[in-house]
C-alpha cells in the first residue's frame, strides 16, 4: 500500500444560477500553461491524494488549494458605486460586496461578477507579478555582489510584494494629509525656525527680555484680530476659575518663551532648537497622566529616538570643542 499525490487544475465557468466547474490533471502548478478559452472565468490549483492498495486505488482528501486567478478585470466597491451605482441592474451587487464584506471583486470575460478574497488575483496582475518577482531577482542578485552574501533575497521580495500588494489595494498613505492638519504643523514647524532665526539676529541689538515681551504683545494682538474675524459658537463667559487658568498659561509661556530665547541667544540655534522635537511626545505623555488618554508603546519608543537624536546633535566633535557664544 503507497500514497501517491496529483496536482489539478479547477476551472470555473458561468452557469445559469451558479459557476460550474471543470477539472483536469495537470503535471504542475503553472498558471502560463493554462490555455484561456475565452469564455473560462477564473482558475486554481488543488492536490488530491490516492492510496493505492494492489490494484485498488481509494480516494484521498483534496489540499493545497491554491488562490484563485481570474480572466477579467478587479473592481473595488468604489469604483462599482461610481461606474454602476445609478444602475438599478446592480444594485444586488453592490449590496453584496457591502453585506459580505467584499472588498473587491472581478468583472469576468463571462461577463459575470465573482467576488475576490485575499490572494486573489487577475491573470493580468499575475503577469505582472511574475514579471516583477523575475526583476526583483536580478536586481537582488545585483545588489548582493555590492552588499555581501548575507543580505536576505525572503525580506528583500517581502518588500517588493507588499508594495505590489498596496498598488493593487490602491493604498495611498498620504489620503489623510490635509492642510489644515499636516499642513498646519509645517507651517508651525517653519514660523518656529524663523522665529529663532530672528531671535538671534534682534538679541544682539536688544534686551532679550524685552524682546521676549514685544514677541508676545504683538502675537497676542494678531490672534486677538485672528480670533475676532473667526468669531465663536459660543457666547465669552468669564469665570474666576477661567481668568486664574489664562494667567497660569501666561506665566508659563512667558517664563518658558524668556528662557528658551536667552539660550538661542548664547548657544548655536541647530543645538538648542532640536530640543522642541521633545515637544510633542511629552505632550501625549502628560494627556495619558493628566487627562487619562491612551498611552502606547510607541511613544515611549519615540522618546528614546528622540533623546538619541538629541544626543547626536549636541554631541561635541573629537577635533574641536565650541564655546558658547556670551553677550556683551
Amino acid at each position: 500500500m503507497k500514497k501517491i499525490t496529483k496536482t489539478y487544475v479547477e476551472k470555473i465557468y458561468r452557469g445559469l444560477l451558479f459557476s460550474e466547474s471543470s477539472i483536469k490533471e495537470v503535471t504542475e502548478r503553472n498558471p502560463m500553461q493554462i490555455e484561456n478559452d475565452g469564455k473560462m472565468q477564473g482558475f486554481r490549483f488543488y492536490d488530491k491524494e490516492y492510496v493505492v492498495d494492489g490494484e485498488k486505488t481509494y480516494d484521498g482528501e483534496k489540499s493545497n488549494y491554491s488562490r484563485w486567478i481570474y480572466f477579467g478585470k478587479r473592481y473595488s466597491l468604489d469604483e462599482i458605486k461610481a461606474k454602476y451605482g445609478n444602475n438599478p441592474d446592480y444594485r444586488i451587487l453592490i449590496s453584496n460586496m457591502e453585506c459580505n464584506g467584499y472588498n473587491y471583486v472581478c468583472h469576468t470575460q463571462a461577463g459575470s461578477f465573482l467576488p475576490m478574497e485575499e490572494g486573489d488575483m487577475t491573470f493580468a496582475e499575475y503577469i505582472a507579478k511574475h514579471s516583477k518577482e523575475k526583476n526583483a531577482i536580478r536586481m537582488f542578485e545585483n545588489l548582493k555582489k555590492h552588499i555581501g552574501e548575507r543580505i536576505s533575497y525572503k525580506a528583500w521580495w517581502y518588500g517588493v510584494e507588499q508594495n505590489e500588494t498596496d498598488t493593487l489595494r490602491n493604498v495611498n498613505y498620504f489620503s489623510n494629509i490635509t492642510f489644515l492638519g499636516d499642513g498646519m504643523i509645517l507651517l508651525n514647524a517653519f514660523c518656529a525656525a524663523l522665529g529663532g532665526v530672528i531671535t538671534r539676529v534682534v538679541s544682539k541689538k536688544m534686551n532679550i527680555m524685552c524682546t521676549t515681551g514685544l514677541s508676545m504683545l504683538i502675537g497676542g494682538v494678531f490672534l486677538l484680530i485672528i480670533g475676532f474675524l473667526i468669531g465663536t459658537d459660543h457666547a465669552w463667559t468669564w469665570t474666576l476659575k477661567g481668568m486664574i487658568v489664562l494667567l497660569v498659561l501666561i506665566l508659563i509661556s512667558a517664563v518658558c518663551f524668556a528662557v528658551y530665547n536667552e539660550l538661542l541667544a548664547c548657544h548655536p540655534i541647530s543645538k538648542i532648537a532640536i530640543y522642541n522635537a521633545l515637544i510633542p511626545v511629552l505632550g501625549v505623555i502628560f494627556a495619558s497622566l493628566l487627562l487619562h488618554e491612551e498611552l502606547k508603546w510607541q511613544y515611549f519608543l519615540a522618546v528614546v529616538m528622540v533623546a538619541c537624536g538629541i544626543w547626536l546633535v549636541n554631541r561635541a566633535p573629537h577635533n574641536r570643542k565650541q564655546e558658547p557664544v556670551t553677550k556683551e
